[in-house]
């Protein structure tokens, strides 16, 4: 007796079967949406707690202690850039203020506008 369905057939259908159960099973029973905000506590007696992401902050470098491994862990500074600065620091004195980074070869407005929110002038 001749079957009805080749073997490849068989398979298609079953896979086709397999399918539309997996597709009913999503539908039917889709995953938890997870919030992309954290959502807010609520406590007896209590406000509104909202826990925050805090990411911890690289801590300041005083620009007129810092050594050459501190400075170089400035963004747009390296050994040799750290190396005028204190190279600057201490022939001119300490720094009175931010912008007089702008004195030493090598710094531009663009550098310093990335480094000043990283750097102080005291400790």
């Amino acid at each position: 007796m001749k079957p009805y369905l080749t073997r490849n057939q068989e398979i298609a259908i079953v896979a086709l079967l397999a399918t539309a159960l997996l597709i009913c099973g999503i539908i039917l029973f889709p995953l938890p949406r997870t919030p992309l905000l954290p959502q807010p506590i609520l406590l007896v007696g209590a406000e509104i707690i909202t826990p925050l992401f805090i990411v911890p902050q690289p801590p300041l470098v005083n620009i007129n202690t810092a050594s050459v491994d501190e400075l170089i862990t400035l963004p747009g500074i390296g050994p040799t850039l750290a190396a005028r600065i204190i190279a600057f620091r201490t022939e001119f004195g300490p720094f009175n203020s931010v912008e007089d980074l702008l004195r030493v070869r090598g710094i531009r407005s663009k550098l310093l506008e990335k480094i000043r929110d990283r750097i102080t002038l005291t400790d």
